[in-house]
């Protein structure tokens, strides 16, 4: 075992070596024996002793306590005073100069051996203390992490620097004193961390949003525990704390993408059934209507043709409906033209307001002179805000209210989400808000209005904001409920703003002139219902119709008969062999023949991947005699907008 090396400062020689004698008999090693202060200074920095035996009062009035003060400031070495004087004062000194221990003369070898020992020991436990607390401290001012302790009531008592950068504060000497709580961006979550630190004694990843001193919200998480009092109660707590905020961030912005793409797969869905209900719809349209034209050609009766003509308003009806299904779906058929919104908000009101007594609501529109144009189809925008401003003028109709209609030019600088979780590019567009005073939407509605079919109404209604939605979204647009409650709803619409260069599209090509009927038409249609009657309304005018129910056989009639046939009305989707395959290999077969594509399904859909030549065109079922004879006679690029019909 190493031996202590003792230092001894005493002036009498005699004292000295008796000390050094008994010290050395107990196992010491005596690194020397010096009469004064300077000479002890000198000693210690040489020989750097375990300790040091020191008389309170040396030779030549030097004082014991300066030179003890001297050696454990600099050299951190532990001092034993000698002393053969009690008074209070000499050992008030003796202490507050740092004297490890205290032994009055004269003293007995056992005295001296267990007071050196104490003093030996205490100052290695001290030692070690105080390396234990400095690499507390180290660790507690360099960790990344925030850490403090706080009073019950939030006083922070202690904190570090990495906590200081959290909360935006220049150092952690700033906190000190201060409350936790003003930290907090919501009191409430202040009381579940206390209430879970009363229940529990501690706290674990506590997440929290916080607001920064320099004003900057961010989410922290916190972990805590508590330090009890004797009678159990909270007193204070300890707890670290770590920004969350970049985390939150991402997870935020995973969740929004994983509910993008899950609304975006229920649309697809839902638009999917929506087309195929309008498409199978418009066969089924075809046949009636179609069949109601004949029968009515055949009557002379006007009670029968009456009652036919009831029947083909109900049929208009339901073709109606489908538009609605196709807009929802898959934007129907556009003529967009270069306009301006304003007047068109005229037109939609004007229907919107028919057969109701406008009197009990008031209009009130703010339309800037300076609103930029957009590309849309007029007739189409005419539906979207008639929509818009129906439901408004109804949910008022009963207590009356007010009808605001606000449009406005807006700058988005950056990409943005809408509130439908939908993408949109940056740029100019046009904001329009239509806000009511109704009595409003109940909260658990407000998801679904824009559901298809959905409505708290009367049955039969529901497909308005459907469509609106489709419509908007198809114009590259959105629309949304801003808010609702007991003091009214505000929808808001906003519209890609229309390029400067854009010019107002015209409806229509210019169309050839009037020719006498063609002689032969093929008919290509895998139902065959739909192509009985199409045919009988083709030969009720004098054409002679060739008949075809799927791809196969319209290839085969159509090499057969090429020479005399002059028109193909060609539905696209058949099974076996695609519309386009039979579309690409008729025009090869005969440069310049007429093509008229028919289809329940919109225009989009139906020639997705059809590129129409020059002279061909687009039909859209149910059509009705005179729409389907105006087509034959007008072979030039058009689509025809199916119109009620009688």
């Amino acid at each position: 075992m190493t031996k202590i090396g003792v230092l001894i400062v005493e002036d009498e020689v005699i004292v000295a070596e008796d000390l050094k004698v008994t010290l050395s008999s107990m196992g010491y090693e005596v690194l020397g024996v010096v009469p004064d202060s300077e000479a002890a200074l000198q000693m210690v920095r040489e020989k750097r002793p375990d300790i040091v035996l020191m008389d309170i009062m040396l030779r030549s009035g030097q004082d014991g306590v300066d030179t003890a003060e001297r050696i454990i400031s600099s050299e951190d070495i532990p001092v034993v005073f000698l002393t053969a004087y009690s008074e209070q004062g000499v050992l008030d000194r003796a202490k507050k100069a740092g004297g490890a221990a205290f032994l009055l003369k004269p003293f007995v070898p056992r005295e001296l051996d267990a007071t050196l020992q104490f003093a030996f020991d205490r100052f290695q436990m001290l030692r070690l203390l105080k390396e234990s607390e400095e690499r507390y401290r180290q660790l507690f001012d360099n960790v990344p992490v925030g850490l403090y302790s706080a009073t019950r009531d939030g006083q922070i008592l202690q904190a570090n620097p990495a906590l200081a950068d959290i909360l935006g504060e220049k150092s952690a000497d700033r906190l000190i004193g201060r409350s936790i709580v003003e930290f907090y961006a919501d009191p409430e979550d202040r009381e579940g961390f206390l209430r879970e630190m009363e229940a529990t004694g501690m706290v674990v990843n506590f997440e929290v949003r916080a607001v920064r001193a320099d004003g900057r919200q961010c989410w922290l998480q916190a972990s805590a525990r508590a330090m009890r009092a004797s009678d159990g109660k909270v007193e204070s707590y300890e707890a670290f704390l770590n920004d969350i905020t970049e985390r939150r961030l991402l997870e935020e912005k995973r969740l929004s993408m994983e509910a993008r793409t899950l609304q975006e797969q229920r649309d697809r869905s839902i638009l999917t059934l929506a087309g195929g209900v309008a498409h199978q719809f418009n066969n089924a349209l075809t046949v009636v209507l179609g069949n109601l034209e004949l029968l009515k050609m055949k009557l002379t009766d006007p009670e029968p043709r009456e009652v036919v003509d009831q029947v083909t308003r109900t049929g208009q009806e339901m073709a109606n409906l489908t538009r609605h299904l196709l807009a929802y779906a898959q934007g129907g058929r556009y003529l967009p033209r270069t306009l301006l919104l304003g007047p068109l908000f005229s037109r939609a009101l004007e229907l919107a307001l028919l057969g109701r007594a406008p009197d009990r609501v008031q209009i009130e529109l703010d339309t800037p002179d300076d609103l930029w144009p957009v590309t849309a189809d007029p007739e189409q925008m005419i539906q979207v805000f008639s929509n818009l401003f129906m439901n408004a003028v109804e949910c008022m109709e009963a207590a009356g209210g007010r009808l605001t209609i606000r449009a406005e030019n807006r700058e988005i600088p950056e990409p943005w989400e809408c509130p439908l979780r939908q993408m949109h590019a940056s740029g100019d567009y046009i904001r329009v808000e239509v806000a009511d005073t109704g009595p409003g939407i109940p909260l658990e509605f407000q998801d679904r209005i824009f559901e298809p079919f959905f409505t708290t109404r009367f049955a039969g209604r529901g497909l308005g904001l459907a469509a609106v939605m489709g419509v908007i979204r198809n114009h590259g647009g959105c629309v949304h409920l801003a808010r609702s409650d007991s003091k009214g709803s505000t929808f808001v619409v906003l519209l890609p703003r229309a390029d400067s260069a854009g010019k107002p599209k015209q409806e229509e090509s210019p169309s050839r002139k009037d020719q006498e009927p063609l002689p032969d038409i093929m008919v290509v249609d895998d139902d065959p219902v739909v192509l009985n009657v199409t045919r009988q309304m083709l030969e009720s005018t004098g054409h002679r119709v060739i008949c075809a129910r799927d791809g196969h056989e319209a290839v085969t009639l159509f090499r057969r008969h090429r020479d005399t046939i002059s028109c193909v009305l060609l539905d696209v989707i058949m099974p076996g062999i695609h519309g386009h395959v039979v579309y690409r290999e008729m025009k090869q077969a005969k440069p310049g023949l007429h093509v008229v594509v028919t289809s329940g399904y919109d225009k989009a859909t139906a020639i997705a991947r059809i590129a129409l030549e020059p002279g061909d065109s687009f039909l859209q079922k149910p059509f009705s005699l005179p729409m389907l004879a105006k087509t034959l006679q007008r072979p030039g690029p058009s689509v025809i907008n199916a119109e009620p019909h009688g």
